[in-house]
């Protein structure tokens, strides 16, 4: 044991130091969970910090959301470019193979490609960054309730790993349901159907993209992957609006709870008060 006073050592079953006297100080305990300390009595649940901070971030899944449309445009519009640029451009490739030189038809393809990548590169970026930032926080939050498998950069890093992200998703999910019936709200069930589905899409945007990629990104194998990307999509949309829903009842309950305690004190301090006679 280090003293805090004198910076000196000594054992750590002695009561106080044996160089300045000064009485032990024990590390502080690991914060409860908020399910531990509640679950008794979650009518005494208010924290108005922890109230501002869920509705902050159902504003962030309302962007992320709102994202995530946009990012439907962009791929339409990036789509559009690949199914005009890509066939020239293998065309070219395959020539100089044979050393035939690079056509007019090849350098305008690259042209219109590269000027898409760079129309929907800030926009895309802003996609990520808005989904990122949401399961963060999202997963920031629920880890003061109960215990969950990833961190909130745990799961930030995992959000777009196919297949990683639906464990992400799920984690979350129950956890936040566990959280409800803990404290008495409408949970709804963990919705393990859409998550199903969020599974298998997101292995069968693999296996297209794979697809696309081994037949040098045909049209149709082109088209097959943008509509597979736009069914995750979806099923991404559903999930974060489940995850909001359940940040919206947990937020009523602390509003609802504050409102109480405001009311129970108003009545308290006019018992509290002289009658006037």
């Amino acid at each position: 044991m280090i003293c805090k006073k004198c910076g000196r050592e000594y054992e750590d079953d002695m009561p106080q130091c044996l160089w300045c006297d000064a009485p032990r100080e024990d590390e502080p305990s690991q914060t409860k969970l908020l399910c531990e300390v509640y679950k008794e009595s979650p009518e005494k649940f208010v924290d108005p910090k922890l109230e501002n901070a869920l509705m902050d971030n159902r504003y962030r899944g309302k962007s992320a959301i709102s994202w995530i449309k946009i990012s439907m445009l962009l791929n339409i519009i990036l789509l559009l470019a690949e199914l005009r640029t890509f066939g020239p451009i293998n065309a070219g490739v395959e020539g100089l193979k044979v050393n035939i030189p690079l056509s007019n038809d090849f350098w305008g393809a690259m042209f219109i490609l590269i000027s898409a990548l760079l129309f929907v590169a800030t926009p895309l970026f802003v996609f990520l960054w808005r989904n990122w930032t949401w399961i963060y926080h999202a997963q920031k939050l629920q880890s003061l309730f109960t215990e969950s498998f990833f961190a909130p950069w745990g799961a930030v890093t995992c959000y777009y790993i196919p297949i990683v992200n639906y464990f992400v998703f799920k984690d979350l999910l129950k956890s936040q349901n566990q959280t409800l019936t803990t404290f008495g709200c409408n949970a709804k069930p963990v919705p393990n159907k859409l998550l199903n589905k969020y599974l298998a899409i997101n292995i069968i945007t693999l296996i297209c993209n794979f697809l696309s990629y081994t037949h040098n990104y045909q049209a149709p194998y082109l088209l097959l992957g943008v509509i597979t990307w736009f069914i995750f999509l979806i099923n991404n949309i559903k999930l974060i609006r489940v995850a909001m829903d359940n940040e919206r009842e947990l937020h009523a309950l602390l509003y609802n709870n504050a409102i109480n305690k405001k009311v129970e004190e108003v009545i308290a301090q006019r018992e509290t008060e002289p009658q006037v006679t």
